[in-house]
């Protein structure tokens, strides 16, 4: 099965996730990091946006599960910012 965004939304995949686990001198915890997301395809009317971008966004967007991997669905609107470099 595949997705195909419509309507100005966008697909992308975590590149970085909001929580990572981390073993340090005997103690485990979770860190909380800036999720980034990688665009796999952008719906028309998702303007400047696509697939290859990295971005951050200000919601959760719409978790699917597709053949074992995590996507994401996000509305362009919601895109706050690029990754560059």
């Amino acid at each position: 099965m595949t997705a195909s965004p419509e309507r100005g939304v966008l697909l992308a995949r975590p590149v970085v996730a909001a929580k990572e686990r981390v073993d340090e001198g005997g103690l485990s915890y979770e860190r909380e990091s800036l999720p980034v997301y990688e665009v796999v395809s952008a719906g028309p009317g998702a303007g400047r946006w696509k697939a290859g971008d990295r971005i951050v966004c200000d919601s959760t967007g719409t978790e699917l599960a597709l053949e074992g991997q995590k996507l994401y669905l996000f509305k362009a609107e919601n895109v706050a910012g690029r990754i560059v470099g």
